[in-house]
């Protein structure tokens, strides 16, 4: 944790120090929603770089289907001197206890499938007096003799973004890319 003293190991989960696909299990447990969206993509980036393939990314979140439900039957007293307020916006005693984000089943999945993980499972469980979402993400292997075979014509910007976006999303896998084309103006550096 990188604001407890007595943490096991302090870093900072948007700049893991851990060489690549090093770790076999990732668990976070409430600390996704402390993270701004652009925060998030470094740190799901993050993650997928550090697991092995195959590894297990555990995550525990406050659901913000519940919180909503939980917010609008409280009363006015009970929602800014009770629990309501806290799932919100996060206990706010120490540096990080702030919520920046939230997560329903459906985002959370989302964001998972957009950064390579495979989502096992979303299950809702009881935790921190509150209905969270516990999550199981895998980072899927692909078989070691795999290439990847794009056929393309980016005679226009569109196609060259549509070729472009394709390419980075298979660089993850770190596997061989084929790109046959009959348009002779690509340029070679985006393949680097």
């Amino acid at each position: 944790d990188k604001y407890v003293s007595t943490a096991d190991i302090q870093m900072d989960m948007l700049n893991l120090q851990f060489e690549n696909e090093s770790i076999d299990e990732l668990n976070s447990s409430h600390n996704l929603e402390h993270f701004t969206n652009k925060e998030l993509d470094t740190l799901l980036n993050e993650a997928y770089r550090v697991l092995k393939f195959n590894g297990i990314f555990n995550i525990e979140v406050p659901d913000f289907n519940y919180i909503i439900k939980k917010w609008i039957s409280s009363s006015e007293d009970e929602r800014w001197n009770e629990h309501p307020e806290h799932m919100i916006f996060g206990l706010q005693d120490n540096p990080g206890e702030f919520h920046k984000t939230a997560f329903t089943k459906e985002r959370i999945v989302k964001l998972l499938n957009k950064h390579g993980f495979t989502v096992d499972k979303v299950v809702n469980i009881w935790s921190h007096e509150q209905e969270c979402l516990l999550i199981k993400a895998v980072k899927k292997n692909i078989l070691d003799d795999s290439i990847f075979v794009i056929d393309c014509f980016p005679n226009n910007q569109h196609k060259y973004n549509m070729l472009i976006n394709q390419i980075n999303k298979l660089k993850k896998y770190n596997v061989p890319i084929f790109i046959t084309t009959h348009y002779k103006e690509i340029n070679s550096e985006i393949y680097n």
